[in-house]
């Protein structure tokens, strides 16, 4: 599996049974349906919520319902919230979790991300 290194600021959430991101005028969206992002410079029950959380479209169309901003959406319930999102550094990442089980408790795991150019 490879990761693709994106990121983006964010401009603005919109909480519901899916959560829309917003992200600055003028910018895309880094990410592709299916990418796992984890959002970070918000308030921390915002942070908390939409980690490794799964993109499940993009809109990248302008002039929607009077949105100019590019925008997608993730597919985490944050109906939950009422707080107002604030976050003037708030950025979304592309993520990747990992896992390892040992049933002897001792083990050491090395993850190294190459880069590959060209065909193989």
């Amino acid at each position: 599996m490879s990761l693709t290194k994106a990121s983006n600021r964010i401009v603005g959430i919109t909480t519901g049974t899916t959560t829309i991101v917003t992200f600055a005028e003028g910018t895309q969206c880094p990410f592709g349906v299916g990418d796992c992002v984890t959002l970070s410079g918000a308030q921390s029950f915002y942070n908390d919520l939409l980690t490794h959380q799964t993109v499940i479209s993009v809109d990248t169309s302008s002039g929607v319902n009077g949105f100019h901003q590019t925008r997608c959406t993730i597919g985490k319930d944050t109906s939950g919230i009422s707080t107002a999102f604030s976050g003037e550094n708030a950025n979304l990442k592309s993520s990747l979790k990992i896992a390892a089980r040992t049933d002897t408790g001792n083990a050491v795991l090395h993850l190294q991300q190459v880069q590959i150019s060209g065909q193989a």
